[in-house]
């Protein structure tokens, strides 16, 4: 089995079927008692998913649990709300972002803290890598460039 990743919040999206498409082994976490069972595990941790949503008490649980458990990077899925300190995260995918890009950046993040390149301690260093595409964003830009950038 590919990397274990632990998501937690709501999979309106469908991010865990295709997360686990693309050889990952996820773990959803409704609860903070099954995710602290599952930090504090045998197996372990590539990075915690955050499905921002409406119910902010269960994600900073989630995200307190993670730092005091695990060195795993903490990856945010964006809602519209933007409730969320950006700096709090080694990723932020933006909401529209297409699955094969923020695919790519979940395992560049895992990579770079596999090898080192990533700070062990949270919010030291250069480490958080935000999303900006968006196809939205990428629709409005392409139509800017066609009109000359005004």
């Amino acid at each position: 089995m590919g990397p274990r990743i632990i998501h937690v919040g709501l999979d309106d999206c469908h991010r865990i079927a295709v997360l686990k498409n693309a050889g990952y082994e996820v773990v959803g976490c409704n609860t903070n008692s099954l995710l602290h069972a599952a930090l504090v595990g045998v197996h372990e941790i590539s990075a915690l998913l955050i499905s921002e949503s409406d119910d902010a008490e269960s994600s900073d649980d989630a995200i307190s649990l993670t730092c005091s458990n695990s060195t795993a990077p903490l990856i945010l899925f964006q809602s519209e709300s933007r409730r969320y300190d950006e700096s709090e995260f080694d990723l932020v995918i933006r909401r529209l972002t297409a699955p094969r890009e923020w695919l790519s950046e979940i395992a560049m993040v895992i990579e770079q803290r596999r090898s080192g390149i990533c700070s062990a301690v949270r919010n030291t260093g250069p480490r958080r890598r935000v999303s900006t595409s968006n196809q939205m964003e990428n629709s409005r830009n392409r139509r800017t460039a066609v009109r000359g950038g005004s």
